[in-house]
């Protein structure tokens, strides 16, 4: 028994008695909640790190997280925005523990007494939902998240983490790993990692007397969550099968006899996550003599130059290092060359520049190359500018638009008709494809096919800022959110976050952010920038966020921004021009959808998916 008499003589005294208390032996599979339990566990790691519980959790998670509006004893200028709980000596409480405890404890308990915001939660949350990480702030390693929410040896209706409820919600529709926490006064916290889902909700349902529960409102609120989510996420079509799948389906007979070789990244997956290579060197029909790899080789994780590598016995020969091209003599031992890498859909991704040389190689020999078809993931969409003849280069191989809009089985044909290759091609095509479906629709797993495209959001917006990716900018390499982030330690974010707010970003939503590169320019740098979250993909337009970004930094930071280094990418004169002088743009967006037009006129011949 712990009576609140035994706080009546100051803090320490009050831990001594707490620590004198018998504890309440449970039996194995038995879940008891204990306040002294987490008032010990406050004081456990105070002890542990050598300062107050307070300062660590301070400095550990609110700072790291600027969860600016967090306290343990919020300061006089905050109360006025607190919501007042119960009476204590016939005064509303406000800014003070309703719990009795923690008010005996000065305000600071490892069980009660936090005042939060929902914005702030919701940053926690969200470094939950990063396994510990939020742009580029890391309060908990992956492993300590995954311990913490590894369910203890309870009944299911009554699962428990470290320190959070993880009882299922299945009737809500949430998913078995979820967890959360809710508190007397009415607050509730849930995350759905699965989902990618997370929800906070503070009512105040002690003032003035104690209320009902508000547990039922909570699980209302959760399955409103979930339905809302549902109605913005398409439903995936579990029918589409990758050329990889097919050819799997077939036991690879029409393989067999033939020594192939096979273009490929970890990319190159099927339905199922199993690499193609490793199907095919366990596919008896098939004799796989040689592997090939782009840009960021096998396992699409590496940045810079490729070495060449054997792979269970068989020879991977990089096309992203000494050589773009592969060695002839590599190609005279095959019969049949296999290309199945993702493509992004993006005009300046390497991936369709290596196919194209590839192609060129295995026309040089007389080889036949087959394309194991994949979606593109951006959808049937096209959008940007065409880029110039001069400007050709690895990264702008052919005139092409931004997005493209083609599979990459598609594009093979296309550049094979353009460029004149006279190469033995086929495809392997997709089954139950359209091109209306961007990646969310088709139920496949997302495997980044570089290590800065992590989600199918990331190579959506790599088509806008992957634009000025050569400039002085940063746009996030190294960090979990490449493309999605952009800033440089001379950005004024507030400025430029108020001029993009002035400029309409369809499907867009913007914050400011901070982050740290691991990779490109500011290297290990600290740099404030603006956060991109896409909201609605079907609205979003390529053209008109690169240009918005690019016009609104020219406008906030004209003295620091080296537009001109951005050129290599745009691939237009007349634009770049336009950007440089500060001119309107409308006529270009105009020429732009002339571009559109014609090029899907040129590309109708090479479509094969409605």
């Amino acid at each position: 028994m712990n009576s609140l008499e035994d706080y009546a003589d100051g803090r320490a005294a009050a831990i001594e008695a707490i620590l004198e208390t018998p504890p309440v032996a449970g039996r194995r599979g038995q879940f008891h909640y204990s306040d002294l339990g987490f008032i010990v566990l406050g004081e456990l790691v105070s002890s542990l790190v050598e300062k107050s519980f307070e300062r660590h959790v301070r400095e550990a998670i609110f700072e790291p997280l600027a969860m600016r509006d967090t306290f343990f004893r919020p300061p006089a200028e905050l109360r006025p925005r607190i919501a007042p709980t119960t009476e204590r000596d016939l005064q509303p409480i406000r800014g003070e523990p309703q719990d009795p405890r923690a008010f005996r404890l000065g305000g600071v308990a490892g069980h009660a007494g936090l005042f939060s915001t929902v914005d702030d939660l919701g940053r926690l949350a969200r470094a939950l939902l990063g396994s510990g990480e939020l742009e580029d702030q890391r309060i908990l390693e992956p492993e300590t998240v995954r311990a913490m929410l590894e369910p203890v040896d309870v009944p299911e209706s009554a699962r428990r983490g470290l320190g959070w409820d993880m009882s299922l919600l299945a009737a809500q529709g949430l998913s078995a790993s979820s967890f959360g926490h809710g508190g007397y006064t009415g607050t509730w916290m849930w995350i759905d990692p699965k989902l990618d889902l997370f929800i906070v909700f503070l009512s105040n349902r002690v003032h003035v007397d104690p209320q009902p529960r508000v547990r039922p409102l909570t699980l209302a609120i959760a399955r409103e969550a979930v339905s809302s989510l549902k109605t913005l996420t398409p439903t995936p079509d579990a029918n589409v099968m990758l050329g990889i799948d097919v050819l799997r389906r077939e036991r690879f007979a029409r393989l067999a006899g033939k020594r192939v070789g096979l273009l490929t990244n970890a990319s190159g997956s099927a339905r199922d996550g199993r690499l193609a290579v490793d199907l095919l060197l366990e596919a008896d029909e098939v004799d796989l003599r040689a592997v090939f790899t782009p840009e960021h080789g096998l396992f699409a994780q590496e940045e810079g130059a490729i070495v060449d590598a054997r792979y269970r016995g068989v020879p991977v020969h990089s096309l992203f290092g000494r050589s773009r091209f592969p060695d002839l003599e590599t190609l005279r031992d095959l019969d049949l060359l296999l290309v199945d890498l993702q493509d992004v859909g993006v005009r300046y991704y390497t991936y369709a520049s290596t196919l194209a040389k590839t192609m060129q190689s295995a026309a040089a020999v007389g080889l036949e190359l087959w394309v194991l078809d994949r979606p593109n993931p951006l959808g049937g969409a096209v959008d940007g500018t065409i880029s110039e003849q001069r400007h050709t280069s690895f990264v702008n191989h052919h005139p092409l638009p931004v997005r493209h809009g083609l599979t990459i089985g598609e594009l093979a044909k296309l550049l094979a008709a353009e460029r004149t290759i006279g190469v033995k091609l086929d495809l392997v095509p997709l089954e139950g494809w359209r091109r209306s479906m961007r990646w969310e629709h088709t139920g496949l797993r997302w495997i980044p096919p570089s290590p800065n495209l992590r989600s199918p959001d990331q190579a959506l917006l790599y088509a806008a800022v992957g634009l000025i990716e050569g400039t002085n900018l940063s746009v996030g390499r190294g960090t979990p959110h490449a493309f999605e982030v952009v800033g440089a330690p001379w950005i004024r974010a507030g400025r430029w976050l108020r001029a993009l707010r002035a400029e309409p970003l369809p499907g867009l939503r913007l914050d400011t952010t901070l982050f740290i590169p691991r990779v490109g320019p500011h290297r290990r740098e600290r740099c404030p920038g603006v956060r991109i979250f896409v909201e609605d993909s079907e609205r979003f337009d390529a053209f008109r966020t690169a240009t918005t970004l690019i016009s609104t930094l020219r406008a906030t930071h004209a003295e620091l921004f080296d537009l001109d280094a951005a050129a290599p990418l745009i691939a237009d004169d007349a634009l770049l021009e336009a950007l440089r002088r500060g001119l309107d743009l409308a006529p270009h967006r105009a020429r732009v959808e002339r571009a559109r037009a014609a090029f899907d006129a040129r590309a109708q011949p090479y479509r094969i998916y409605p």
